[in-house]
């Protein structure tokens, strides 16, 4: 029992994981493509590579090994002379390509929670049942937003902050309390995604976002060891949090 339990756990998380990264994904690759720009890769999951498919457009659509994550790859996304590399777009092209993830998980989340909405609902009609969804997609955004601020200006302790074990053990809980729980759940992750990415942090989208930003006021980008060294301190940062959020998981688990 306890080991059915642990597997439940691993595929819940396992899900949750994979559809909201899914759908970030597929934010950026939509719009690369709207934009002309070639997806090389698909890839759910992280790290080595289990299996694919190869599409006539040239894009491999990926299972990998690790699925804490995923990632698109685009032809020329640092340097590239062809009309369908990422560096060959303009400055908007490319702020909507990067944005296009977030957004694209926030969109999500409202869907999904409005068409929980609906068949929670139905009986006082589609445009209440509409409208509840909305304003409960408001509430949980305003309140992952809130802790987040409080967190960065000290009204909240860090020790709040979760990291992997906390979503697996949330996700394993809400698959056992039934199928639309757990699909509330996701929703709620697609949400913490998009504000997360939207963080102006290098190697998040948002920091992406914030040196396009630069760039249009000075009309010229960072120069590159400018822009290098500050993507190696996000990443340094992100890490940490990583390493800390596990930290707190141990704690909270372990004890």
């Amino acid at each position: 029992m306890i080991m059915l339990d642990y597997a439940l756990y691993v595929l819940a998380f396992t899900v949750a994981i994979l559809v909201v990264v899914g759908v970030h994904e597929w934010g950026h690759y939509i719009v690369a493509r709207l934009c002309g720009v070639h997806v090389e890769v698909f890839s759910f999951g992280i790290g080595p590579k289990l299996f694919g498919y190869t599409t006539k457009q040239g894009t491999c659509w990926q299972l990998s090994l690790l699925p804490l994550g995923g990632y698109v790859k685009m032809k020329g996304e640092a340097t590239g002379l062809d009309t369908d590399s990422f560096a060959t777009k303009s400055l908007k092209q490319k702020a909507a390509i990067v944005a296009a993830g977030p957004v694209i998980n926030l969109v999500f989340a409202l869907l999904v929670i409005i068409g929980l909405s609906i068949s929670f609902t139905a009986d006082k009609g589609l445009v209440t049942s509409v409208k509840a969804g909305a304003v409960l997609t408001y509430q949980v955004t305003e309140q992952i937003t809130t802790s987040l601020k409080d967190i960065v200006t000290g009204q909240a302790s860090a020790k709040e902050l979760g990291g992997v074990l906390t979503i697996a053990k949330v996700s394993g809980d809400a698959s056992k309390q039934g199928l639309r729980n757990f699909i509330f759940l996701v929703a709620i992750l697609s949400i913490n995604l998009g504000i997360i990415n939207l963080l102006p942090i290098p190697v998040l989208d948002g920091g992406h976002l914030f040196f396009y930003g630069i760039e249009g006021i000075r009309g010229k980008p960072l120069a590159p060891n400018v822009a290098s060294a500050l993507g190696s301190v996000g990443l340094y940062a992100l890490i940490a949090l990583m390493l800390f959020t596990t930290f707190n998981d141990l704690v909270k688990f372990v004890g």
